[in-house]
């Protein structure tokens, strides 16, 4: 099982005690360098591997960018997939926007969004438009801001860089040695996100203190900028809530699977999951048990098209044949 012999290595290693300047980082590149490690070993291409030009967002949404919207404290921060799904005539975060609809009128909310191109290269959009809730973040900006900073870091800190750039050489090293691999070509990538966390944590914890919710709703996935909003929360004290959307087994998805139970900082503290039967419940981190912070609540878009459809008495004058990819 290459996921168990990944976290036998990770402990072997000691990976998750490995500092840069006090900065405990392989949580923050972990996702990315299991999965190059397992397409190189077992000779798989990434899936999206080529950048293409992105398409920018129209004007008309340019004042739901931040730094030029100005935030307010809301009770619920909700953090969406930019890969948006199209229903009816708007494009639609399954995971997310159905909780928004259920507590739009009690709760006060606003929906910060990343890129979607920081993570998936070849995407041609930033954003999907239009959606059905409005009071929504950008985080376009903040990623330009990232450049320059970087850009100033790698001018004017060149000792720290190099600092990085060798730990992390380093760390390579001693994985290829393991795995008999070459996986040298993430050197920057990996460089890439320590950065993001050094140079843009002071600004996350400010929009963090500004919005001051509650609680943060997201569909988790290990882009950087989730795991920094997460390493955020925990260090003020606001609570992140996971909304499962995907089905988990004892070996994945591997950003929720470890060999330790621990606290860590880039895992959030309640999972909102289908049901025992289709998770697997030796995956959660959680030290003092997964009691306290797993809630089974269903999938609840699919429950709300299952009321849709059983209120529906008309039957469609067209015949479709669905295909069902197993």
């Amino acid at each position: 099982n290459f996921t168990e012999e990944f976290l036998g290595f990770e402990e072997k290693y000691k990976l998750f005690d490995k500092e840069i300047k006090g900065f405990k980082y392989w949580e923050f590149i972990r996702m990315r360098v299991y999965a190059n490690v397992w397409n190189t070993v077992l000779g798989l291409q990434p899936v999206f591997d080529k950048a293409k030009k992105v398409k920018k967002t129209s004007l008309k949404h340019i004042n739901d960018y931040i730094f030029l919207k100005k935030l307010k404290k809301r009770d619920i921060l909700f953090s969406s997939h930019p890969r948006r799904m199209k229903y009816g005539n708007k494009y639609i975060c399954k995971s997310t926007d159905c909780i928004i609809s259920l507590l739009k009128d009690r709760y006060s909310y606003t929906i910060i969004e990343e890129p979607y191109y920081v993570e998936i290269k070849s995407a041609t959009v930033a954003h999907y438009t239009p959606i059905p809730y409005h009071d929504i973040i950008y985080t376009d900006l903040i990623e330009r801001m990232y450049e320059y900073k970087k850009r100033f870091f790698q001018l004017f800190c060149s000792k720290d860089y190099r600092i990085i750039e060798e730990e992390l050489k380093e760390l390579l090293n001693i994985i290829n040695k393991e795995f008999d691999i070459n996986i040298n070509f993430i050197l920057e990538k990996i460089i890439n996100n320590i950065l993001y966390i050094i140079l843009m944590e002071k600004t996350y914890k400010n929009i963090l203190q500004k919005i001051s919710p509650k609680m943060i709703i997201m569909l988790f996935y290990p882009s950087i900028q989730k795991l920094l909003l997460i390493k955020c929360a925990k260090e003020i004290c606001i609570p992140v809530i996971d909304v499962q959307h995907g089905i988990m087994t004892d070996d994945d998805p591997i950003f929720y699977h470890f060999k330790v139970k621990r606290n860590y900082s880039s895992i959030p503290d309640y999972f909102f999951a289908y049901s025992k039967i289709l998770n697997s419940e030796s995956n959660y981190p959680y030290v003092d048990g997964i009691e306290k912070h797993v809630k089974y609540v269903g999938n609840i878009f699919l429950s709300e098209q299952i009321m849709k459809y059983k209120k529906q008495t008309s039957i469609a004058e067209k015949k479709y044949i669905l295909v069902i990819h197993v």
